[in-house]
């Protein structure tokens, strides 16, 4: 297996020497070369443009792009609409230093869209929207801790960069994972503000989350976790849980567009659950 795992990335070389170059000199004014979600060895190839569900390289190949850049692009490269409304958008400008309406009509189609959307904040980045996210349910509740799910990725900031992959051997029982920082670097005090609780275990979930209610600012969820599929009864118990426990739930939605346009609320009956247990209580 060695001898032609060797051969492979020998042939890969061969077949992309321009991608190489690339990388080589990008290595020299970027850590890394490549951003770390777009590294991979030897090299990561090197894409000249896109069109439709096409990627082609700066070697001269085609491939068929089943990423669509792991996010919301669902209408592929160049759609022709997608290009007009921005070209029509650069006219007006795009740096302008003040509101240009657009964000409004936006904002007013997103919270249409969305049942349980009142306001909208548009952020730079996923990072930073779970930033505030949290810094919002921290000033809200006045506690510090969060709870996230082991495995679950919510940006680069110190107390989500906690038990996204941890080693096996550190990570502790299923039931109670350990709290593992996963980056150099960050906060020593981070690790003992964050509860990690375990995907698809309903009762292991209860039990913390109740355990830790009255320290607790949030639960933060990913209900996409990644290529793994999430049981529709495990994601609607946790937002059971939380509202049972009245603990704040930030449901990550970073790709939940791509699976209709309420997103993953829509897809798992999350909205529907939170009437029904509204007109219970």
């Amino acid at each position: 297996m060695q001898e032609g795992t060797v051969s492979l990335e020998e042939s890969y070389r061969i077949r992309n020497p321009r991608s190489r170059e690339h990388f080589e000199r990008g290595r020299g004014v970027m850590p890394g070369g490549a951003k770390g979600a777009y590294f991979y060895k030897p090299y990561p190839l090197t894409i000249a443009r896109g069109e439709g569900v096409y990627l082609y390289d700066v070697d001269g190949r085609r491939y068929v792009d089943f990423a669509n850049h792991h996010t919301a692009q669902i209408l592929g490269h160049n759609d022709p609409t997608v290009v007009e409304a921005v070209g029509e958008q650069l006219k007006r400008g795009i740096a302008l230093g003040a509101p240009v309406g657009v964000e409004t009509e936006l904002a007013l189609e997103m919270c249409r869209r969305v049942a349980s959307l009142e306001r909208i904040r548009f952020c730079n980045s996923g990072t930073e929207a779970t930033l505030h996210a949290i810094r919002l349910a921290r000033g809200f509740s006045g506690h510090a801790k969060i709870a996230k799910f082991e495995g679950g990725y919510h940006g680069s900031h110190d107390v989500v960069e906690v038990s996204v992959s941890p080693p096996v051997e550190i990570a502790s029982c299923e039931t109670e994972p350990n709290s593992v920082p996963t980056a150099g670097g960050i906060s020593p005090n981070v690790a003992r503000e964050v509860i990690v609780l375990p995907y698809d275990d309903e009762v292991a979930v209860e039990a913390l989350v109740t355990r830790h209610r009255h320290e607790l600012a949030c639960v933060i969820f990913d209900p996409k976790a990644g290529i793994l599929p999430q049981r529709k009864a495990f994601v609607q118990s946790v937002r059971e849980i939380t509202r049972q426990n009245d603990v704040l739930l930030i449901f990550d939605e970073t790709v939940g567009f791509r699976v209709g346009t309420g997103g993953l609320q829509e897809y798992y009956d999350i909205t529907y659950l939170s009437d029904k247990i509204e007109s219970k209580s």
